[in-house]
């Protein structure tokens, strides 16, 4: 019989890559000036009410749109925390007629049907937060504590334990503070990036999952960047607790959502950029992985065989 050669594209580098994350965790410190931009803006509520940024409390931010499904997904969870006594106000922003977004009378006619009671919406028709926030994507959260320090900016979803934990002085990094060893970080590449990050969220034992571009020939390149075939990939770094969930685990369900034998395309998803890859840090992720890969190769083989 000939010697079956499946076709899995894989790109493995060992310790540091570049990878540009979609995400500013820790912006620079605020000047003076900014904290007194951001207390000038005015909102207005979906019933024409004025809204302005207070120095005296903990705001959480979330924003959003009505066309974006992992946001639509998010309203009933953030409606329950909206409604609890928590030290920090919950309010959302959308920003009408931009982006797609419908205007103030036609969004307000849709979002009253979906029957949510304590969520705050607050119109940005200016698009002023975008700019101030540096928003590229959404869902994006902002977690800012009082006199205006903005803590932190998250693209992605993020649960109500998470926004809680800011708040209550643990912040993202509280589990890997307590037991560093078990945290373990994998890249995957797998077409959008998007809906990666968004599946790999909701798996048990996963911490983080962030959106960004590896192994690019430069740093820090922009959506346009790599569109323009500057050679990097749809990345998703996963950190995870490996007393929860292994790496193994974490790439059987790697191999659930994606086409190995795909060249530079996943899906409807077609150029370079949505080619698959598994980016590992050390020898023994690389011994896994490479592991997997065989394991998936026989599965894949087994299929055709029996056809």
């Amino acid at each position: 019989m000939k010697k079956f050669i499946l076709p899995l594209i894989f790109i493995f580098v060992i310790g540091i890559f570049i990878f540009a994350k979609m995400l500013n965790s820790n912006l620079k410190k605020e000047t003076e000036e900014e904290k007194n931009l951001l207390e000038s803006i005015e909102l207005v509520d979906m019933n024409g009410n004025d809204y302005t940024f207070s120095r005296d409390k903990n705001i959480y931010i979330k924003f959003w749109a009505s066309w974006c499904p992992t946001c639509l997904a998010g309203l009933e969870e953030l409606d329950r925390l909206a409604g609890e006594n928590n030290n920090f106000e919950v309010i959302t922003v959308v920003f009408p007629g931009i982006n797609g977004e419908k205007n103030p009378a036609k969004f307000k006619e849709w979002y009253n049907t979906l029957g949510y009671k304590n969520i705050k919406v607050l119109y940005d028709t200016d698009g002023k937060l975008l700019q101030i926030f540096k928003i590229r994507a959404l869902p994006t959260s902002a977690i800012i504590y009082k006199d205006l320090k903005i803590d932190n900016v998250i693209v992605g979803h993020i649960s109500n334990g998470q926004i809680k934990d800011y708040y209550e002085g643990k912040g993202e990094n509280t589990t890997m503070e307590n037991n560093t060893k078990n945290i373990k970080d994998i890249y995957l590449a797998g077409g959008c990036f998007w809906g990666v990050e968004e599946y790999f969220s909701r798996i048990n034992g996963v911490i983080d999952a962030v959106s960004g571009y590896a192994n690019g020939s430069y740093d820090n390149p922009s959506y346009e960047n790599v569109c323009n075939n500057s050679g990097h990939a749809e990345t998703v770094h996963i950190t995870y607790d490996s007393s929860k969930v292994s790496l193994d685990t974490l790439l059987k369900y790697y191999f659930r959502i994606i086409d190995p034998t795909s060249i530079n395309k996943q899906g409807n998803d077609r150029g370079v950029q949505y080619r698959t890859g598994i980016y590992y840090q050390n020898e023994e992720d690389k011994e896994i992985a490479l592991n997997a890969i065989k394991e998936e190769q026989k599965n894949i083989l087994n299929l055709l065989l029996l056809k």
